[in-house]
């Protein structure tokens, strides 16, 4: 009973529960004043006309996707005053111009050059370089198919350390992982290593404690937190950090679907069997996730770092491509970088995702490519960790199943990984979901790679899940999941 009442009070008086009280209120009080202001009934239906034509017309106008468009301009002309009000909050999915503009300077600031012995030069690998992130051909790739394999071996590079730790992480929470992280971080500070942590914070909210930087700090980590979470309701809360990078001493680094918790080692099993994984890349390519990472830390801290030296590279096969992809220079790298894999495969191209919501353009790709003879196959969580979520994944299934698309549900659990394949020859891992968030709202990664050692490891992991996965052959529901799902689909591009 004295646990359940700690448990209770834990939830009543943490962050996230005045947080969203806050929220609700304000949500109540724009509300509240739109009925209101429906009591003047003539002047109301001349104002609300107005301002519903009005929206409507600067949404068609926008640059936007066509699904974001249409769910406001539904909501607008549904509830025009009401609507208008939370489109004026919502509606950017960009920062303030004072704050793109000074993230596009840093940006630049950390471009790499274009090396010249470069041969590679299909369309994805020009269009990444157009955005400043150079192809590398002298860079060892190692593919982690588990959260258990990538933390023994963070660990054990962790240990090597002698000049820098740099790590930029959507979540990070208290645990197993990061006591076993924690321990070498310190040490390394101890030794005089430049250790940096960027977190989240709506990320990390309800997993660190308040005082989490500043005990970091007296151990001589130094530890900064992206967009700190106001309960104010504003555009700006819905662009977040959901990068997962490290890097260690410029020549090594890591990058993929795994954050900093025990539910991604195994260690805590919510939502079943967790599966997730990450790629290591060690030489040149590096630079450029040292570069995604000092530009995010310059623009928190206002500092101007260095991305001083260079690294040699290490001969193997293949070539690496790092990059990022921001809501602040209107290029949807993450997007372009899937249409491009998706257009471009001629034999088979599997997906794997923990959330399918996909804008339309993705949808035509993955239809056409199903309908002229491409094998698709994407696998998806077989157990959600959020239900909405997927019910909303779930929702997209119909058209791409009448369209010859394949589509499996991960049976042991939650499935978190991010990894595109296409004809056994390029895929693509990092922190992209293929949804609406990770395509035009938030700050991600990922590594481009074709013909590297990691390729048929890959091939091999997918290999392996298929059989533990169940295949979706038809989507039969009620009404009202149907209706219910209508809705979600509706609503996918602001969930």
């Amino acid at each position: 009973m004295e646990q359940n009442k700690n448990k209770w009070r834990k939830l009543l008086t943490c962050r996230m529960t005045a947080a969203a009280i806050l929220i609700g209120l304000q949500m109540a009080l724009i509300l509240t004043a739109a009925v209101k202001f429906a009591k003047l009934y003539p002047l109301y239906r001349i104002l609300s006309a107005a301002v519903g034509i009005g929206f409507t017309l600067h949404l068609i106008r926008s640059g936007r996707s066509t699904a974001y468009k249409l769910v406001w301009i539904v909501l607008i002309l549904l509830f025009p005053v009401f609507g208008a009000a939370v489109y004026l909050i919502f509606c950017g999915n960009r920062l303030s111009s004072d704050s793109r503009e000074r993230m596009m300077r840093i940006q630049a600031e950390y471009r790499m050059p274009v090396p010249e012995d470069c041969t590679e030069n299909d369309r994805g690998t020009r269009f990444l370089q157009s955005a400043g992130y150079p192809v590398y051909t002298g860079t060892e790739t190692v593919y982690y198919p588990s959260g258990v394999e990538f933390y023994r071996s963070l660990l054990t590079e962790l240990e090597k350390a002698e000049k820098t730790i740099w790590m930029e992480y959507f979540i990070v929470s208290e645990g197993t992982m990061w006591d076993g992280i924690h321990r070498i971080l310190r040490k390394k500070a101890a030794d005089l290593v430049d250790v940096r942590l960027i977190c989240d914070d709506l990320g990390c909210i309800g997993r660190l404690p308040r005082n989490f930087a500043a005990k970091l700090a007296e151990e001589g980590i130094r530890c900064v937190f992206f967009h700190r979470f106001i309960p104010v309701i504003s555009a700006i809360q819905n662009n977040r950090d959901h990068r997962k990078i490290c890097v260690i001493d410029g020549h090594t680094a890591f990058t993929g679907g795994i954050n900093i918790g025990d539910e991604y080692i195994g260690h805590d099993a919510p939502f079943g069997a967790w599966k997730d994984c990450a790629v290591m890349l060690k030489g040149e390519a590096v630079l450029s996730l040292a570069g995604v990472f000092l530009t995010m830390w310059d623009y928190i801290t206002g500092e101007n770092s260095h991305l001083c030296g260079s690294v040699e590279g290490v001969k193997c096969r293949g070539s690496v491509q790092p990059y990022a992809s921001c809501p602040t220079d209107g290029k949807d790298t993450a997007l372009n970088v899937y249409l491009d894999l998706i257009d471009g495969a001629e034999k088979y191209l599997w997906i794997m995702t923990p959330y399918l919501i996909p804008d339309e353009a993705t949808v035509q790709s993955l239809i056409r490519a199903a309908r002229s003879g491409v094998d698709v196959r994407i696998i998806t969580p077989g157990i959600p960790d959020k239900k909405a979520v997927y019910e909303a994944t779930r929702a997209n299934y119909s058209r791409l199943l009448e369209s010859g698309v394949r589509i499996w549900e991960y049976t042991p659990g939650f499935l978190h990984s991010k990894i595109v394949l296409a004809d056994e020859k390029t895929a693509v891992i990092g922190s992209v979901n293929l949804d609406y968030r990770s395509f035009y709202l938030h700050f991600e990664c990922g590594v481009r790679m074709t013909d590297t050692a990691a390729i048929p490891e890959i091939r091999r992991d997918f290999i392996r899940t298929f059989p533990v996965s169940r295949e979706i052959t038809a989507m039969k529901t009620g009404v009202f999941r149907s209706l219910f799902r209508a809705v979600l689909e509706l609503l996918s591009p602001i969930l």
